[in-house]
């Protein structure tokens, strides 16, 4: 770190000038000077950065990879990743804490069961470039208590055909089957992406509708239940790791709207709504009912702005 450079004393140049540095512990800023020789008075420094590799680990989605880096200052990564080493597909551009620090980023849209090439690409407020090794990261695919129906897209063909991904909210599986509600698959039909709501501790047609992709990367969904006794809907915010970073249940919203003084929402769905063709309905606590404007529930949702 610059505050050490006094007290180091590293190996010297090589005959054509390279410097190389010790290998470091940690991502630094080291501040490297050259002393003449022939004249001691006369001197030259430079700042370093030295950055250590970066690690890919596993998360709780067998599909999502998550790339560890830190930095010891100012700078924005992006993750190239892909079947080879040519890569081809690119996350976003994410910064690392203020002032320098470690920034884990998810890499999402991979393939099931399949060995993916990745490293990261840092870029510092100077200008300057640093690219990671290349590490690999080898997916899972569905668990057994999971399966997904045949899916068939057909592209047409032509330079106007958009690019993208398809995200599905499933509707309840046939009986014998159990889908994640949520999935997204690319445009050959090949699962990316999934998410699993069974960690809910209800039972009945539990469906994420809407969902949709949010400016942070996470994605946002609606888990709507007609199951009798059951709370109406939960608002969930999750990682691509499906981990929750928020969620608003029809409790907390009772009672939110109780401290009000206002009146609540129907804690339980009586069985005669719980068919599909009742479900643009609404109740409240009292008895009285809403008409849902949206007559009939859309099997699937389309977000082409999906990124890894």
């Amino acid at each position: 770190m610059a505050s050490q450079q006094a007290a180091r004393r590293w190996a010297p140049f090589s005959s054509t000038g390279l410097y190389t540095s010790p290998a470091a512990p940690t991502s630094q800023v080291v501040t490297v000077t050259a002393t003449s020789a022939a004249d001691s008075t006369k001197s030259a420094s430079s700042s370093v950065i030295l950055v250590t590799p970066g690690q890919v680990t596993s998360t709780q989605n067998p599909q999502v990879a998550q790339y560890s880096f830190t930095s010891p200052t100012d700078a924005n990564v992006t993750i190239q990743f892909g079947a080879d080493t040519s890569y081809g597909l690119e996350t976003w551009s994410q910064p690392v804490p203020a002032g320098g620090g470690t920034l884990n980023m998810l890499v999402a849209g991979m393939k099931a069961n399949t060995t993916y090439h990745m490293r990261a690409t840092m870029r510092f407020a100077s200008g300057a470039q640093y690219v990671d090794s290349a590490h690999t990261f080898t997916t899972g695919g569905l668990p057994a208590s999971l399966s997904l129906p045949d899916i068939a897209i057909t592209v047409p063909p032509g330079p106007s055909t958009s690019p993208g991904i398809e995200l599905l909210a499933l509707s309840p599986s046939p009986p014998g089957t159990n889908a994640p509600r949520a999935a997204a698959v690319d445009l050959y039909g090949n699962l990316i992406w999934y998410y699993d709501i069974s960690n809910i501790p209800e039972v009945g047609y539990d469906i994420p509708f809407p969902i949709k992709l949010l400016a942070n990367g996470h994605m946002k969904l609606v888990i709507g239940s007609v199951a009798p006794n059951v709370p109406v809907s939960t608002v969930r915010e999750i990682d691509l790791a499906g981990s929750v970073i928020s969620e608003l249940t029809t409790a907390d919203l009772n009672a939110r709207l109780a401290g009000a003084g206002l009146r609540p929402l129907v804690r339980r769905i009586p069985p005669w709504l719980c068919r599909p063709s009742q479900w643009p309905y609404h109740l409240f606590s009292d008895g009285a009912e809403e008409r849902n404007p949206v007559r009939r529930y859309q099997p699937d949702i389309r977000d082409r702005g999906f990124v890894g």
